[in-house]
């Protein structure tokens, strides 16, 4: 394979044309699959190192052409430069398209003679469906067709730009499908060379013409170089312009970018690496393909190139997400631990400022108890009674310790002393602006362990479930009940019998009723471990799931907080000293979790996570 400026070609040298088949010739350029794989055969059997007269072949992946000028080059370049002498200074090519010559240009160049192929001007209407997918109607400036190549020309509009040219996108396949006649090969789309409109070398200098050719019909969905398009091209601009000598490119949206240097050969320093051997995963060079790696799998150096940007693009875009996924979530996190710092400091100060004013007053209350007590008067009077009964025990008359006594009277002395004294009750409640700015407590009687209560029982009803597990108050005369295996709503008005509707089949250890108004029903299941929603519709949906433990309890407070009690997997009844895990996990209306308590075995808090 020779590694042409811009395009690739596959050099194959014949000794013998008898011993390869039209097939095994098509077959070997499949396999190559290069634009263009071309047979030097040695027809005069003089040998490739002084015969200076070949014929030559051109055969795509598909099928065979009548011309390529870059396989001839690449061929003239192998025969001059690493096979004959010095001597031999010209070629001779016979082809299908007559007679080529190429020469030794000095130092190291080549240039050859090829045939013009002018074109004739072209109807548009014939060629309507594949124009379509060439090139917007309002860029073409005129059409032109060769009949001796079957090329069709397409001029772009003068006021179109290079960029234009190369950003073409094409689909190739639909161009087969939109001329299957056989008339058209190949399509040249070419663009007059101005400084205004990009057409400049690297120097700045414009280029007579650009151009780009396209033939899937022959298997090449894009030729990026092709001398055979020139043989139309160059003569249409030759008259245009009136020039004899063009100065033009090829462009390809392929070949726009830097060049790939693969480097010289390790063993033939003279030799550029121009394969890719996948079985010693290496570059190698034509004398390397010959000497030692002739029965290995060869692919083109290009082919291989694209396939490794293609993996490390890849490879760069899911960095990309990566990192740009990392780098998301890490604001967010401390976007949230912001927001949650902000809002401890200040329920910290709310808190701080609330629990002052709580016990400032208490103080307060306690002074003014203490100014208002008959302590300090009752103990005067106490004081000075005591002295005068001192006195008269003192005094010998009879008649003073009479009056005395008559005067003092036993209750002032022991009546209750304690109701004097104020009282202090230490575990009051909070007041009701801690209640409002500090969660949804509730202020209820309290009933110490100790004291007793009395219960008044309302009414009492006989129902024919064997069992009541749970039951949930929708109204004053509603009620939602479960047994074992079912959920009911329980009617109860005066006067009636009690009224009891199925509502669903379902196994539950707990229910709670009303979760964000909706009339939904929280069901705690018995088996799966998780917590349902029951929706009016009678459709359910998953509220909660805590893989290793059980729901055990719901309630729904009135600020639409649901409290979920949650316990180690295993029996539902566990004694107080089995070792199990017990959390209370808090979540808002819509099922995010907001806090977790967990609790040992003896009921002490191991751990909170809010």
């Amino acid at each position: 394979m020779i590694q042409t400026e811009r395009n690739p070609a596959a050099v194959c040298l014949v000794n013998n044309e008898k011993l390869l088949s039209e097939e095994k010739l098509q077959q070997i350029a499949a396999e190559m699959n290069l634009s263009e794989t071309v047979y030097i055969i040695d027809t005069c059997q003089t040998g490739f190192t002084l015969g200076d007269r070949f014929r030559i072949r051109w055969f795509t992946p598909t099928n065979e052409v009548n011309l390529c000028g870059h396989a001839t080059v690449a061929s003239a370049s192998v025969l001059f430069y690493q096979l004959s002498k010095q001597s031999v200074r010209q070629n001779n090519f016979d082809s299908a398209s007559g007679p080529l010559i190429t020469e030794r240009a000095h130092p190291n160049g080549i240039t050859m003679n090829f045939p013009l192929n002018p074109p004739e001007n072209q109807d548009e209407e014939e060629i309507a469906n594949l124009l379509q997918l060439v090139l917007p109607k309002n860029k073409i400036h005129s059409l032109h067709y060769s009949q001796s190549t079957k090329k069709l020309l397409v001029r772009m509009s003068d006021h179109c730009t290079r960029l234009e040219l190369e950003s073409l996108r094409p689909d190739t396949t639909a161009m087969m499908n939109a001329e299957p006649t056989g008339k058209v090969k190949g399509v040249i789309i070419t663009l007059k060379g101005t400084i205004d409109n990009g057409c400049v070398d690297k120097a700045g200098e414009a280029y007579d013409f650009i151009s780009r050719y396209f033939a899937p019909w022959n298997g090449i969905p894009e030729d990026p170089v092709t001398g055979s398009a020139h043989t139309v091209s160059g003569a249409y601009w030759s008259e245009v312009l009136q020039k004899k000598s063009l100065y033009d490119v090829g462009t390809s949206i392929e070949y726009t970018y830097k060049e790939i240097e693969y480097g010289k050969c390790s063993l033939h320093v003279n030799q550029e690496r121009c394969w890719y051997c996948k079985d010693c995963d290496s570059f190698v060079c034509l004398k390397c393909v010959s000497e030692t790696h002739q029965q290995h799998v060869l692919i083109d150096t290009d082919q291989i190139h694209k396939e490794k940007v293609s993996q490390v693009s890849k490879l760069i875009e899911l960095y990309k997400r990566k990192i740009t996924s990392i780098r998301t979530i890490k604001k967010i996190g401390q976007k949230k631990y912001e927001e949650s710092k902000k809002k401890i400091i200040e329920r910290k100060e709310d808190l701080t400022k609330l629990l002052d004013d709580h016990s400032k007053h208490m103080l307060y209350q306690l002074e003014e108890k203490c100014k208002t007590s008959e302590i300090g008067s009752k103990s005067e009077d106490l004081s000075k009674t005591l002295d005068l009964l001192l006195n008269c025990q003192r005094s010998k008359r009879a008649d003073l310790l009479l009056g005395t006594l008559n005067t003092f009277q036993d209750a002032d002395v022991h009546q209750d002393q304690t109701a004097c004294f104020p009282r202090f009750v230490m575990g009051r409640p909070l007041s009701p602006k801690l209640i409002e700015k500090f969660g949804s407590f509730r202020e209820e009687t309290v009933v110490y362990p100790n004291e007793e209560i009395e219960l008044l029982l309302k009414s009492s009803h006989i129902t024919s479930l064997q069992m009541i597990k749970r039951i949930v108050e929708i109204s004053d005369e509603k009620f939602y009940v479960i047994d074992e295996s079912s959920l009911y709503c329980v009617e109860i008005k005066k006067g009636e019998k009690l009224h009891i509707k199925k509502i669903v089949d379902i196994k539950a250890v707990d229910i709670s009723f009303d979760i964000t108004k909706t009339k939904e029903i929280l069901i705690a299941m018995a088996k799966e471990g998780k917590i349902m929603v029951l929706k009016p519709s009678l459709k359910m949906k998953l509220f909660f799931s805590r893989s290793g433990f059980s729901p055990s309890a719901i309630h729904i407070t009135k600020d639409d907080k649901v409290i979920v009690g949650v316990r180690e997997e295993g029996e539902l009844e566990v004694s107080s000293d089995e070792d199990s895990r017990r959390q209370i996990i808090v979540f808002d209306k819509n099922g995010q979790e907001e806090n977790v308590f967990e609790y040992d075995k003896r009921g002490n808090a191991s751990f909170q996570r809010q």
